[in-house]
């Protein structure tokens, strides 16, 4: 059987989410992740009846998160390989607020100053509010990649340059316009 490329998806509808609330599905998209199969396949590796595994494939298929790839002919009976639609997936999600929805999510290294920042920003009623989510440095930045989050404190040091934060940006951000702000430095 061929094996996908490594490829990442990221899980991003509450659909999508829904489906892989199901453990029984889950495993099957596990099981898909690693080598294409048939229903029957599937059906001889859980001990289910097919009818079972074709249900939750087209659950996992109706939201994209597993694709027909081809199509077989055997003894007369047409067997159908589905795989996963990436070798691995990403789910990371913030539940926030209903209010909170012209608000702005900070991630990223906490900080004091960004801290007491946030705290005087929402003491005004007339301006966004500013919720803080610290995550590390790092993964602040990757969940802004991702959309998560409108902006990032980071303090990640590039020993080659000398510089912080700079080829971080540039390495995470390369088809997305994103602007750099020092609002403070360390001693």
């Amino acid at each position: 059987m061929e094996k996908q490329t490594a490829q990442l998806a990221h899980i991003r509808t509450y659909e999508q989410l829904k489906v892989l609330a199901d453990p029984r599905r889950l495993m099957i998209l596990q099981r898909l992740m690693d080598t294409p199969a048939t229903i029957s396949q599937l059906g001889r590796v859980f001990d289910q009846h097919p009818a079972w595994v074709r249900h939750h494939i087209k659950r996992l298929e109706s939201v994209g998160l597993v694709q027909l790839i081809r199509t077989q002919e055997i003894n007369g009976v047409t067997e159908k390989y589905y795989a996963a639609s990436a070798s691995a997936f990403s789910i990371q999600m913030f539940l926030l607020p209903h209010e909170f929805q012209n608000g702005v999510l900070l991630t990223g290294s906490h900080d004091l100053a960004v801290e007491l920042l946030a705290q005087r920003q929402n003491q005004n009623a007339e301006t966004p509010a500013v919720m803080l989510l610290p995550n590390g440095s790092l993964d602040g930045l990757i969940a802004l990649r991702q959309g998560m989050g409108q902006m990032s404190g980071a303090h990640l040091l590039d020993a080659e340059t000398g510089e912080y934060n700079i080829t971080y940006a540039r390495h995470l951000f390369t088809d997305q316009e994103v602007r750099l702000l020092t609002v403070a430095t360390r001693v």
